[in-house]
């Protein structure tokens, strides 16, 4: 919104030369019309495209944002699973040590 700021300044000063100086001669408009049609119009038309375009981009940025929040919780959907799979191939890892314990006190007693 702060990008009217100009175009508002600019129909104003417009707007100011239209009412202080005389039409031209070769055309039959009045003030209030020429005011309608080249200061009023025109600045509801830019506006209303600013309000728009500025509506358009927050809609996509809530659905960037949709997204990545699924994309995260895929994301930590995976590494729960990564790190439930994981578990077991611990509690083996551990296991392998004791049976190699194991089998060196065998080999011990019967040398």
């Amino acid at each position: 919104m702060a990008a009217l700021v100009p175009v508002v300044a600019v129909a104003i000063a417009h707007a100011y030369m239209i009412v202080t100086k005389p039409p031209p001669a070769s055309l039959d408009i009045t003030v209030e019309s020429a005011l309608f049609t080249y200061v009023i119009m025109p600045v509801i038309i830019v506006s209303l495209g600013a309000v728009y375009f500025m509506w358009n981009s927050r809609r996509s940025e809530e659905e960037e944002a949709k997204t990545d929040d699924l994309e995260a919780e895929e994301i930590d959907d995976t590494v729960a699973k990564s790190v439930d799979s994981e578990k077991p191939a611990e509690a083996n890892a551990s296991e392998v040590p004791d049976n190699e314990q194991e089998n060196a006190s065998n080999k011990d007693k019967t040398s």
